[in-house]
């Protein structure tokens, strides 16, 4: 599984969705972890520390948002997140409803 942490957008809030410590627990697991660049910075962890653990730090907040299966987050979102997070759902609805089409085809075929 493909966990994202984008940087937290809302005002005063200085907390990351996921410390080194889980960030570590997670890779050993086999998971990836991508977390935004300066996502840490409020809570004074610096995105070296995150790569130490196992992270990918990446630029971006749509490829961390659009690459991973799981997000982790402290506040809720705003208009632009729940864009981002509407889009990702239909997305895997449609990729779900083309993987379950054609698994009924091939065992409708095989019958």
């Amino acid at each position: 599984m493909i966990v994202g942490v984008p940087k937290e957008i809302k005002d005063h809030e200085a907390r990351v969705g996921l410390v080194p410590s889980g960030v570590s627990a997670l890779v050993e697991a086999g998971h990836t972890v991508l977390v935004q660049a300066t996502a840490g910075l409020g809570s004074s962890i610096p995105d070296h520390i995150y790569e130490r653990a196992g992270a990918q730090v990446i630029d971006s907040a749509w490829e961390v948002w659009n690459r991973s299966d799981m997000i982790v987050k402290v506040a809720e979102g705003n208009a632009d997140v729940y864009e981002i997070v509407r889009r990702h759902l239909e997305r895997s609805a449609d990729s779900w409803i083309r993987s379950e089409l054609k698994t009924r085809a091939t065992a409708w075929r095989e019958a």
